[in-house]
């Protein structure tokens, strides 16, 4: 989530962020850019917080701290995005048919609308994380040394 809100508010302050990441080039919405952008930074985050955590705990180097990081939480991460980004496409294409409205509404509103999307961000995530507590502990080792 500190990913999202970090690159949401890049391309609110930075407008051109969402040019590099498609918009009026591959998206004639803004939204969809953002929405690139946005899964750009959550994954790296979540990739970031889970090596800093391996590397220190296993004492691994740089290269396989990196790869446990990525076999330990990519799966989940990605899930969990999907989710996300399904839930708020049909939110917003249910709310708005026309698919280039941005109408954000009341605060409230909005508020309501995120805090759905986290909600349903779990569910999605929830078997990526029960397949990689299976490997885990299978005796898979994702380099543990």
């Amino acid at each position: 989530m500190l990913g999202n809100v970090a690159a949401e508010w890049l391309a609110f302050l930075v407008p051109a962020v969402a040019v590099w990441f498609g918009w009026r080039s591959l998206f004639e919405e803004k939204m969809y850019a953002v929405w690139v952008l946005d899964f750009v930074f959550a994954y790296a985050l979540g990739i970031g917080f889970k090596y800093y955590a391996i590397v220190q705990m296993w004492g691994l180097s740089p290269g396989k701290g990196l790869v446990a990081a990525l076999k330990a939480d990519a799966l989940s991460l990605i899930a969990w995005q999907v989710g996300m980004y399904g839930l708020m496409a049909l939110v917003q294409f249910g709310r708005h048919p026309r698919l280039g409205s941005q109408r954000a509404g009341e605060f409230g509103r909005v508020l309501f609308r995120h805090a759905g999307r986290h909600g349903h961000g779990f569910p999605d995530q929830l078997p990526g994380e029960l397949l990689a507590y299976r490997i885990r502990h299978q005796g898979a080792d994702v380099g543990r040394p």
